[in-house]
């Protein structure tokens, strides 16, 4: 087991993961707030077990807007906070520090600067609809069992089994999503690395 831990602890790709880890903190910070975005999506539509169709129409219509309006800030977030985060690493200063020197490149280096937020902007909105779209067959299912359910209650009819079969699929397709997140995560923690590294270093560079 040590032997095994040390071997990893050497793995030139574990290695070199860790040492780009600073430059791609802020995208893990904020897929992490949007992975329990994703996950209110699964337990919302069962809500309407234990309140009435109007204020579960409340609850999803309020979702709806906290969800898109949390997608559009988190990516305008993440645009900037992994080239704060980075400049903070690399020249060991504090986050409002840091946050004061990515704005004066934003004046100085504008062109390089927007222009690597835009880059950014663009992969971040691709990915995270690729992401989304993981998750898109459990939810429908989810949506579906709650349709199933409430129809049930409403004709007051026996259900038997079917709910709990369908919560089986639903956490099995959610699974199966998260699976093919992860697979995604180690390509795009290594783009996000060494971009926003590279593009770090461009930004502090003199003009000529």
């Amino acid at each position: 087991m040590a032997q095994a831990t040390k071997s990893a602890s050497v793995d030139p790709m574990i290695v070199e993961l860790r040492r780009i880890r600073p430059y791609y903190r802020g995208t893990r910070l904020l897929t992490a707030a949007g992975f329990v975005l994703i996950a209110t999506a699964f337990v919302l539509p069962f809500s309407v077990i234990f309140v009435d169709m109007a204020t579960f129409m409340l609850l999803l219509i309020a979702y709806i807007i906290i969800f898109v309006t949390a997608s559009i800030a988190g990516m305008a977030i993440q645009t900037g906070l992994d080239a704060v985060l980075a400049i903070q690493h690399e020249l060991k200063l504090t986050f409002r520090q840091a946050l004061g020197v990515y704005r004066s490149l934003l004046r100085s280096r504008g062109d390089i600067t927007l222009g690597y937020m835009s880059i950014k902007l663009a992969v971040d909105f691709s990915l995270s609809t690729l992401a989304l779209s993981f998750f898109l067959p459990a939810l429908l299912v989810a949506m579906y069992l709650m349709i199933y359910v409430t129809n049930a209650i409403l004709d007051r009819v026996e259900m038997g089994l079917t709910p709990y079969a369908g919560l089986v699929v639903v956490a099995l397709l959610a699974f199966l999503g998260f699976v093919a997140t992860l697979l995604l995560t180690l390509p795009a923690t290594a783009f996000y690395g060494y971009y926003t590294e590279e593009a770090v270093r461009m930004m502090q560079e003199s003009p000529e």
